[in-house]
């Protein structure tokens, strides 16, 4: 509806503020500063260092006036070996992880990245609990520390349990039976499968795993013979003769039409699922139930919906937008107020000089165009900055958005972006 106001923006920046300071201009550095010397934590993504090398920002500087703080520096892969300084792009991290090795294409006959930025988000949760960690052991007298990340480390730990399972093994003891051979689990991705059926490509799928769940399949699929098979009897047979067993899974729905199979696997007490689409989710009886999805709007912008905050807090409830994603620069004097503890006159001094961007007015689109997700320029880096006194304001039944984590406390969930040559950008 409005530029550089995309669905994902929309999502990712709710209950944000934006502050934009352009470095290029006297005074920046210095502004920066102070915001990070006032901080609970400063977190940051650019390259190892370039906060200092590129924008003169000293940590340690900071840390002298803010010896509670909490750093964390995220990287692609760290500070050591060949890929440091190598582009960090999600299709690069989950080659390198091993999850496009383990991830086969719909027909399973080759590798495939997942259309998802499954190391960015993965690297997020992380960044997440390691400063939560951090914070729970200030609280216990540690006082502040720096914490390192890197994308490549997080999506492999998260996924290793699956994509790395058949690597762990070093040595069984006793040894194995035949020398030199490890016990081996099959792909999860065998048993992860959308089937066709009649009507529909790629459906629906359904769980046939256990001794009790393939015989009731065997049933509802009208195959009979399947039972009759002795090795198919039970789950080692089958994992055996995996091959087959799975082929003859994958080709048994196509006698029946989507709908059909759902009624004869619902009857045989078999879990199972439609292929839902993205709008279909939005309005799905069980989101409903869970009144999942938010409606809002911005002015100047237009309505839309989110998915609400997953986690539910029994005493400190959390709404999902109490501010919608921020415009650049919008919000940013309120921010440099309450966050940097600057005078109103402060204030107009830093935007007279321009060491601060203010917010424009939203620049609406001439034509409409198709929903998109859509990734922020190859220019930016983004991080988040937490800071003193911000206290959220509660009521006897929302956050406002806040962390309920933070119900007593003053830190809060912010994010910062750097664009072009020199400008960064804010959301507090």
């Amino acid at each position: 509806p409005a530029e550089g106001m995309s669905a994902t923006h929309m999502c990712v920046n709710r209950n944000k503020r934006s502050l934009l300071i352009d470095f290029s201009k006297k005074g920046a550095q210095a502004l920066l500063q102070r915001l990070i010397t006032k901080a609970d934590v400063f977190i940051e993504d650019f390259h190892p260092g370039d906060l200092q090398r590129r924008f003169g920002i000293s940590l340690q500087a900071a840390r002298q006036g803010n010896a509670s703080l909490i750093y964390a520096g995220m990287s692609s892969y760290g500070i050591v070996g060949p890929a440091v300084g190598e582009s960090g792009a999600e299709e690069l991290l989950q080659a390198r992880s091993g999850l496009a090795a383990y991830s086969p294409s719909r027909d399973g006959s080759s590798p495939m990245t997942t259309p998802h930025q499954l190391a960015g988000k993965t690297a997020g949760l992380f960044m997440a609990i390691a400063v939560t960690a951090a914070l729970c052991a200030r609280c216990r007298g540690a006082g502040g520390q720096d914490i390192s990340l890197n994308k490549l480390d997080c999506i492999t730990m998260f996924n290793s349990p699956d994509t790395l399972m058949n690597d762990f093994w070093l040595k069984i003891n006793p040894d194995p039976p035949a020398p030199g051979k490890l016990p081996r689990m099959f792909p999860l991705s065998s048993i992860y499968k959308l089937y066709d059926c009649k009507d529909v490509a790629q459906g629906f799928t359904f769980l046939a795993v256990s001794d009790k769940e393939f015989e009731a399949a065997a049933k509802a699929l009208n195959k009979p013979e399947w039972l009759l098979k002795k090795e198919w009897k039970t789950l080692p047979g089958r994992i055996k003769d995996l091959e087959k067993c799975f082929n003859a899974l994958v080709a048994a729905p196509k006698d029946f039409t989507r709908d059909e199979l759902c009624a004869r696997l619902q009857e045989a007490e078999i879990a199972h699922a439609k292929v839902l689409s993205p709008a279909e989710v939005m309005t799905c009886e069980q989101t409903l139930a869970m009144g999942a999805v938010h409606e809002t709007s911005k002015p100047g912008i237009g309505a839309y919906r989110l998915w609400r905050a997953p986690a539910q807090f029994a005493k400190t409830p959390t709404s999902t937008v109490h501010r919608p994603a921020p415009l650049r620069g919008e919000g940013g004097e309120e921010a440099l107020r309450v966050l940097g503890g600057l005078e109103e006159t402060n204030i107009e001094g830093l935007i007279a000089e321009g060491v601060v961007v203010p917010a424009a007015a939203p620049a609406l689109l001439q034509a409409p165009r198709a929903p998109r997700f859509s990734k922020r320029g190859s220019a930016i880096s983004s991080g988040s900055f937490c800071g003193q006194g911000l206290q959220p304001r509660h009521s006897a039944t929302e956050n406002h958005g806040w962390p309920a984590a933070n119900a007593a406390g003053k830190v809060h969930d912010k994010e910062f972006t750097r664009k072009g040559s020199g400008v960064l950008q804010y959301a507090v």
